[in-house]
């Protein structure tokens, strides 16, 4: 393949990567999309028409016809669609470019165009699939503009001397690559600072209160401001009876099933009567509550320590089926809702025993709903009609096109967790930068906890008609060292989603990537997925703090190696042998490279009908050939063999 051919397969991975990753920001829809996946794909077919002009004034009217559409578009849609078609336009500039561009012009304005987009996709994907095409463009990028380079001239090059340049090209982006990953590595960064202006135009009259971290029986999305560093006693949970693997990790203490797009609180009255489907209901007992349903299979009880929060909810896992408060408790009044909730008459500290059922039953059974029950669900179905919700619309719309062509609901709601657990940022409370917007979050310009992916989830599903509602509480996996005691700290307050089934009543939904060591008893997939999860996250918030561990581990690794090798001289002595094996290796290869360039130039010359001297070099021969009065054919064929003996050499 010579230069030029060379350069337009260049070209076209840059703009195929380009549209690879306008879609893997999810910023438009895949559709849309389409048509310049086909366009680009093609262009090696189409390259034989761009001196038509016929061809031209077709590509133009396309261009201007999609200005207007595009024009039109603006006007009515809202400010969140700008991205989406600025995005769009920058990659169709891309496409057009590629399949009009003649032999007498230059694609200086592609490369230029491909290195903006790989920079604003940039912010928008922040996870480890964007990486992975970013390691495909670098190369592409680099070798592109070695070949742009030589073709200053407007020369073609030959295949000898385009896989030079590509070979080095791959070489410096290499070292561009390991240069940036150590400029990360060791580059001072502090995720604390404040914007380069922030004290010169702040406008508030002193600084942010500090926010709590802790249960809240409301999902506020726009606070902001620093966070307090507490963590006191919510809860602790000892097993009695049974085996400790069946205890949930999520305790419930509070359900919302209504929201504006920035606030999600409990259902009033009226709404809560009306919603009868899927009931949770408790039934008063002389000892406590229970819920009249078949416990079956294995007993698990524990006892419960609620720890003064400022709260009266009891904390129960969505498994419970029996609560007794302890005998110094009894004495208070027990409120009940109808999505399995319970409130004592007062704060403070509370002991009390809860029955849990088997954990192969997670969920209430509820039956078949009939026909005059399905509006009991609208309450777990709305939605407000206003912009903070649009974007969540869009993109249940776009995922929705990915589910199952015969998928149940189990399908979507799988499909939009993996998505979102997947595809956006996982930030705590109070760290800089953080989400301030349902819409901000998922538009992936910023990351967001554990309240903005509940929040996404549940709005996400109620636009694909899956009726859901989100709920707060604690979820914690921390058990101390006898394995029968579950500890809960303040920070461990949590919000997830429960969605409702026609055949098994509500089942609970986590969104929120998970921790590698929430990964056990999982597959080997889901374990891998985990741990690659929790290493991208910790990369993405490599801090000044985890550059002096790597430090001290870099600094310590050469004494730990030579006391390996000191307690193991059978280690010493295959390092040894394995070091030799390669260097014999690399050395036949580089005498393999010489011989075959010396067998190359002297059939060259062969076919030049010139015979070389001995002990005459290639340059000396060259010069002795150009003295003589030789017909122009001959000398070309020795100068071009001469050429490609000095380029084997170079890569040699």
């Amino acid at each position: 393949m010579d230069s030029r051919r060379a350069l337009r397969r260049c070209m076209q991975a840059l703009v195929l990567l380009n549209l690879v990753l306008v879609h893997m920001t999810e910023a438009t829809a895949s559709e849309r999309l389409l048509p310049l996946y086909a366009l680009t794909l093609s262009a090696p077919w189409l390259a034989r028409y761009r001196e038509k002009l016929g061809y031209r004034m077709l590509w133009n009217a396309g261009v201007v016809a999609f200005a207007v559409l595009l024009g039109r578009h603006v006007l009515r849609a809202n400010l969140a669609s700008v991205l989406e078609d600025g995005l769009i336009l920058a990659v169709l500039c891309q496409v057009h470019l590629l399949n009009n561009l003649r032999s007498n012009q230059r694609p200086d304005l592609l490369f230029f165009n491909a290195f903006l987009i790989a920079i604003i996709t940039g912010y928008m994907g922040q996870d480890a699939g964007f990486a992975l095409v970013f390691l495909a463009f670098a190369p592409c990028f680099v070798i592109g503009l070695q070949l742009l380079s030589a073709h200053r001239g407007r020369l073609t090059l030959p295949p000898e001397t385009t896989k030079i340049l590509v070979i080095d090209g791959l070489r410096r982006s290499g070292v561009l690559l390991a240069l940036s990953l150590l400029a990360f590595v060791a580059w001072p960064r502090d995720f604390e600072r404040r914007a380069f202006f922030s004290g010169t135009f702040e406008l508030s009259g002193g600084p942010a209160p500090e926010l709590e971290i802790g249960f809240n029986e409301e999902l506020v999305l726009d606070r902001s401001g620093p966070v307090a560093d507490s963590n006191k006693k919510a809860l602790q949970v000892t097993v009695l009876e049974g085996e400790p693997t069946g205890v949930s990790p999520l305790w419930r203490g509070a359900t919302l099933g209504q929201t504006d797009g920035a606030l999600w609180r409990p259902l009033s009255p009226k709404q809560a009567r009306a919603a009868r489907a899927g009931s949770l209901a408790w039934h008063k007992t002389p000892g406590g509550l229970e819920r009249r349903t078949d416990v079956g299979g294995a007993r698990l009880r524990v006892a419960v320590l609620r720890f003064d929060q400022g709260t009266e909810k009891l904390f129960l896992p969505l498994t419970a089926r029996g609560l007794t408060l302890a005998p110094e408790h009894r004495g208070r009044l027990l409120r009940t809702g109808r999505d399995g909730t319970v409130d004592t008459s007062a704060p403070g500290d509370v002991r009390y025993e809860v029955l849990l059922a088997a954990p192969t039953t997670d969920v209430e059974p509820a039956g078949t709903w009939e026909a005059q029950e399905l509006e009991n669900l609208r309450a777990y179905l709305q939605l407000p009609d206003n912009d903070r919700v649009a974007l969540a619309r869009e993109l249940a719309q776009r995922l929705a096109e990915r589910a199952p062509e015969n998928g149940d609901q189990h399908d979507r709601v799988d499909l939009v967790r993996d998505h979102l657990a997947r595809s956006y940022t996982y930030l705590a409370p109070g760290t800089p930068g953080a989400a301030g917007s349902l819409e901000e979050f998922l538009r992936g310009s910023a990351g967001g906890h554990c309240e903005f992916f509940a929040s996404a989830l549940a709005t996400l599903l109620r636009s694909l008609d899956v009726p859901c509602r989100v709920v707060t509480g604690y979820r914690s996996t921390r058990w101390d060292g006898g394995g029968q005691v579950l500890e809960f700290g303040t920070r461990d307050a949590h919000a997830w989603v429960e969605v409702l089934d026609p055949t098994v009543g509500w089942y609970a939904v986590d969104a929120s990537p998970w921790n590698a060591e929430t990964s056990q008893g999982l597959g080997l997939w889901a374990r891998l997925q985990s741990h690659v999860a929790a290493g991208w996250k910790g990369l993405q918030s490599f801090d000044s703090e985890r550059r002096a561990a790597l430090a001290g581990w870099s600094k310590g690794l050469p004494a730990r190696g030579l006391g390996k090798l000191r307690k193991s001289p059978g280690l010493l002595v295959l390092l040894l042998v394995a070091l030799a094996v390669a260097l014999l290796a690399w050395q036949r290869r580089q005498a393999r490279r010489r011989a075959d360039a010396v067998l190359t130039y002297e059939r060259g010359l062969k076919r030049a009908l010139f015979e070389r001297r001995p002990h005459e070099t290639p340059r000396e021969l060259l010069l002795r050939a150009r003295s003589l009065d030789l017909p122009p054919e001959r000398l070309a064929r020795i100068e071009q063999a001469t050429r490609r003996h000095e380029e084997a050499r170079y890569a040699a």
